[in-house]
């Protein structure tokens, strides 16, 4: 479920002597969904354990650029690395078993959103 956490207030207009602006459509928040809380699996012999994240965003496209994104690590029994924090659906190393929580903030120039996802690591039942 994505949450707002901020709204930047862009281009207000102003009406002088008569003059008349024409409205915009208003920029909506984006829209981000991770999947259900899952469980990690194994990465080749000696590189820890990662998973793909999957991930939804949908944007109106306001106001005009791309949205960007951001992962930061909210808990864990160790730090979690990365193949690229700004990528939709990185890969993401585990160096030990343990419940790990992640945050997916997505920013469109006026909303800041954010969806949280827990990955459970265990090498048990791995494939």
């Amino acid at each position: 479920m994505t949450k707002l956490i901020g709204v930047l207030l862009i281009g207000l207009a102003l009406l002088t002597s008569g003059a008349f602006v024409q409205a915009q459509a208003p920029n909506l928040p984006p829209v981000v969904t991770t999947n259900p809380d899952t469980t990690g699996f194994l990465c080749p012999p000696g590189q820890g354990l990662a998973y793909m994240q999957d991930v939804t965003i949908t944007d109106d496209a306001f106001p005009g650029n791309p949205v960007s994104v951001s992962w930061e690590q909210l808990g864990g029994p160790t730090i979690a690395l990365f193949s690229n924090r700004q990528a939709v659906k990185p890969i993401i190393c585990f160096k030990r078993d343990g419940v790990y929580t992640f945050r997916l903030l997505v920013y469109d120039e006026q909303f800041l959103v954010f969806d949280d996802v827990q990955v459970t690591v265990s090498t048990i039942g791995a494939r």
